[in-house]
Formats: C-alpha cells, structure tokens, sequence
C-alpha cells in the first residue's frame, strides 16, 4: 500500500466547531428548576409511569411521583434522600417507603429508555448523526470516588488519594447515555463494552462504536464484526500501534510503502470458525458475558489454538481498520467527534454529581449502581429537555426562512446545564402550572413560537 510522506502516526483531533457544553442558545434562556424539567420530561413522556410497585400493586393516582421526583434528585446529586428531606418540602419516612417499593435497577433502566426513545422522535435528532445513515456511539468510563467501602470499590491513587471508588462506562449515542454500568476502578472498560451494546435496550441500535485505548483488547474488534458493529477505537499513540503492525519503508522516489510484519494466519481462522461461532451465540442468548470470556481467555496459554484463532481474526480487522484511519480523515474526525460527546456527556454528569460532593454514598454496589443510573435519568431528561428547546428552534428558524440560525441549530449540542438550577431548596409538591418552554425561550435572540396550521 502506498500512502503518502509525511504522516506522521500522531492521531487528528479536531473539535466540534459549535462548542461541547453550554451553546449560547441555553445561556440566553430563563433558569428553570431540575424538578421542573423531570415534570416537563414526565409530562411529554410519562417516563413515572416505569416505576412499577415491586410487588405488582396497581394505583388509580400518581401521588407518589412527587416523591419518585424527589428520590431521582436526590440519589442522582449524591445527597440521598435523608439529605434531600433537609432541603425539600419532603419527609424521609415517606421518601424511604417509595424508594423501596418503586425504585430499581429495572425500573430505572426502562424509565431511561422511554425518555431517550423520546428523544429520537424530536425533530432536531437527525441532525445528531454524526455521519449519514450511520448511527456513531462512543463508550467510556468515568470515576467516581465512593464515601464507603464495598465490594466493587477499590483504590486508584491517580484518582482518589488515599480513597476507594468505581468507573462509571456509559454508552453514548448522539449525545444520550443509552446505557451504563458500574465497574471496579481496577477493570479494565474493554472488557465491558460489549456488554454494553448487546444490553442496550432502546430504540436507538449503533453501527459503530469508537472509545480510547482504555476500551481496546486483543478480541474486541472480532467480537463486535461477528454482531455487525464496527470497532473504531482512538489510540493514544496511534504511530507505536501502526509501527508495531506494519513495516514502514520508503523509497527511492521518497513513497513510502506499508505492509504487514506478519502476514493474517487465514487458515487457523477459518479452522476454529465453528468454535467462534459458538461463542457468538453464547453471548447472544446471554449464557456468558464479554468480562467472564476475555477472563477465560487470558486463563489460556498464549499459543491455544482457539485463542490464537480469534487474536488473528481480531489482527486482520485492527490492520484493516488502522488502514483506513491513516488513509481517511472523515474518519479520523467522526470518530473524535464521537468521543467529544461522550466527554461532553462526562461534563453533565459530573456537574450534577457535584451538587454534594461528588463522591458515592451509597452502602452496597446495588445502591451505588442505582444512584448511577437516577444519575444517568436526570442527565438524560436535560438532554430531553435541551433537544426539545432546539427542536422548537429548528421549527421556528424554518418558518421565518433564517438559514444562517437554522445551520447553528443543526450543530449546537443539547448537553447543556446552564439554563438548569442544579441546586437551592427543592420544591417537589406542585404549586401551579408547569412552566412553559416559549416562555423561557422568548429571550433567545431570533425565536419566534411557531404558529400550528
């Protein structure tokens, strides 16, 4: 292969020319309440509905969502909710009876999904794709240092000092967190990733999926090709990675060639193909997990015929991959812009877990995982909530024919907090009318409320 003199092995990383966080559009508008915007969120997508009793129980009222309200802001802020009973017109006995009866993990997950399904029937979502027709997630974790010990917590001196904590992985797809998990500080986020796709439970399917060298290993090229997903991770040394796999020479002419240091064994592929099928469906009905495979696989010694079969099929997609990024800067971009948006998404999430410290204090790791997900749901309602200011913006800039406006909608981000109040006295129990968004919209410069016809 030729390509041309010059490259250097470093990777591009251009920015998103409309900004990561807080567009001016969000600063121009009136403040609003976050217990004001989950109302808003529940009101347009009903997500209260997904917290069902835990024995089954049915109820004619809602009563219980101004609690349920309560209890999300209170775990996704890390205040809990004996420390939101202080601040909020709330008692904690009434707040700890809804909390054991309605929140988990499940009910949490399925409210997550309704609002980001939500989210993709708003006008302004097709202009979150990154490429056409291609639907771009990244996948990265983030830490969180944890008040208490449990199990799944662990020391990272880089990031707690002298404490424990956890990595919060969450998989993000045009700006949404569309799932996430909680892992030890001493996992490797490569080993979950795929987990993460194949539980992602929304409507919202990704064909590619980019993350940093953290969610890189030796099979996850091969096992996101055997689900269709294209792997297209961004290497923090990308020229030692090139180097390692290729020969580089030049030659007379001043052209540099590349090929391959060791040829792709295509024979000891397609000699274990059946046993790598075989794993593919395991994972696909859920009999194993990618953390328990990689596990078992590094339990192999380094030349097992199985392990050796599945490494090379994984060689083969890397060099064809590596190829492609030395030769194609759209793709160079898109898959920077993918993980811009996820640290975008890192941004929020860390400003609303800073309302009380930022650190987890929860007591067991299902509690932890729980107050990631409340977390993960008040994130995802801004992000709602912002796509819907900019949906009304698109509507509005199109209707009076403003094409300069309407190109700065299309690339403005809706992962903004700016116009949210994170933090004062709550106020759950209802006191009037929900505010509406033309009113807080009516100081953004050019908006105009679009007139049904």
């Amino acid at each position: 292969m030729l390509i041309h003199r010059g490259f250097t092995g470093h990777a591009c990383r251009p920015h998103e020319k409309s900004g990561l966080v807080n567009n001016p559009f969000f600063q121009q508008m009136k403040a609003v309440s976050i217990a004001d915007v989950l109302r808003v969120v529940d009101r347009d997508t009903g997500f209260i509905d997904d917290f069902q009793h835990v024995l089954g129980l049915s109820s004619k009222s809602r009563q219980y969502e101004v609690d349920l309200l309560a209890i999300l802001i209170a775990n996704a802020t890390n205040q809990g909710i004996y420390g939101i009973a202080q601040i909020s017109d709330c008692t904690y006995e009434q707040l700890s009876t809804i909390q054991a009866n309605y929140l988990r993990l499940e009910t949490l997950n399925a409210s997550n999904d309704r609002i980001n399904n939500a989210t993709t029937r708003l006008s302004i979502f097709k202009h979150y794709n990154i490429q056409e027709d291609i639907l771009h997630a990244s996948a990265d974790g983030q830490k969180f240092e944890a008040k208490r010990e449990t199990f799944r917590t662990r020391y990272s001196s880089k990031y707690f000092g002298t404490s424990k904590g956890v990595s919060a992985v969450s998989l993000n797809a045009n700006h949404m967190a569309i799932n996430a998990r909680v892992i030890g500080a001493n996992e490797h986020e490569s080993h979950y990733i795929f987990d993460l796709l194949m539980n992602n439970s929304t409507e919202i399917v990704p064909d590619m999926l980019s993350t940093d060298t953290h969610g890189v290993n030796h099979v996850n090229f091969a096992l996101l090709d055997l689900f269709g997903y294209r792997f297209a991770p961004r290497y923090a040394q990308v020229g030692r990675v090139i180097n390692e796999l290729f020969n580089i020479t030049e030659d007379k002419n001043q052209q540099v060639h590349i090929s391959l240091r060791k040829p792709i064994n295509t024979q000891r592929i397609m000699a274990h193909w059946d046993t790598i099928q075989r794993i593919a469906v395991s994972l696909a009905q859920r009999k194993t997990s990618q953390a328990r495979l990689v596990r078992k696989l590094s339990g192999y010694k380094h030349n097992h015929p199985l392990l050796e079969a599945l490494t090379e099929y994984n060689r083969l997609l890397k060099a064809q991959y590596l190829l492609n990024y030395i030769d194609d800067a759209s793709l160079r971009n898109h898959v920077q812009r993918a993980l811009n948006r996820g640290e975008a998404y890192h941004q929020l999430r860390r400003a609303i877990s800073h309302v009380n410290g930022d650190r987890f204090r929860a007591n067991s790791d299902e509690e932890i995982q729980i107050w990631n997900e409340s977390a993960r749901l008040v994130a995802n309602a801004i992000i709602y909530f912002n796509s819907k200011v900019l949906s009304n913006l698109l509507d509005s800039f199109e209707d009076q024919g403003n094409a300069m406006s309407l190109e700065t909608v299309k690339r403005a981000s809706p992962v903004a907090w700016e116009n949210i109040n994170l933090r004062g006295r709550y106020t759950f129990a209802p006191t009037g009318e929900l505010p509406k968004l033309e009113d807080l919209m009516e100081s953004i410069d050019g908006y105009r409320p679009t007139i049904d016809k």
